[in-house]
């Protein structure tokens, strides 16, 4: 097992049993290697991510003005542009809709990026398991709003344009 960071440390120390009580509650493939520490250094970093931006967003909820915005209020607001104009460009109208969940996606895996460049702690996408699971995600989310806009009939377009491809087709859009 590698070196653990001081934060993994801390979290180890206060969460170690409950954390080992759920995993042993699973199948054996998800039991930790060293019980008396099963968070590792990646969940830990992601933990850290993300309870840095539950607190920069409540910050940022907290601080919104209509009449005296803050700079934090103005980086907040230069973000949601940015991907409401990106998406605007890619996904086309209407895709308002899907701005807090790419927004959500972009800032964590930034944030997981430059958290690497603070010393004493590490990249959690240095890991291909953090970035496997946001493109899971992604997919999962990618392929719900489809069934949720256009309800089953949504399958049809990965058989192509007529049935008998449909066996060459699906390798391609998988």
């Amino acid at each position: 097992m590698d070196e653990q960071l001081w934060f993994t440390a801390i979290l180890n120390h206060a969460f170690a049993k409950p954390v080992n009580a759920i995993m042993q509650a699973l199948p054996p493939v998800f039991h930790p290697e060293n019980p008396n520490a099963p968070i590792n250094n990646t969940t830990a970093m992601e933990i850290l991510v993300v309870c840095g931006l539950i607190i920069l967003f409540l910050l940022i909820r907290s601080r919104l003005s209509v009449e005296k915005p803050g700079g934090v209020q103005h980086t907040a607001e230069m973000l949601d542009e940015f991907i409401t104009d990106q998406s605007n460009g890619i996904i086309g109208h209407h895709s308002e809709k899907f701005t807090p969940f790419l927004a959500s996606l972009f800032v964590f895996v930034f944030i997981s990026n430059l958290i690497g460049l603070i010393p004493t702690l590490e990249s959690p996408t240095a890991v291909w398991g953090t970035t496997l699971g946001c493109a899971v995600v992604a997919f999962i989310y990618y392929n719900a709003q489809g069934i949720r806009e256009h309800g089953l009939k949504y399958f049809k377009q990965f058989i192509g344009p007529v049935w008998w491809l449909f066996p060459l087709m699906l390798p391609s859009k998988l």
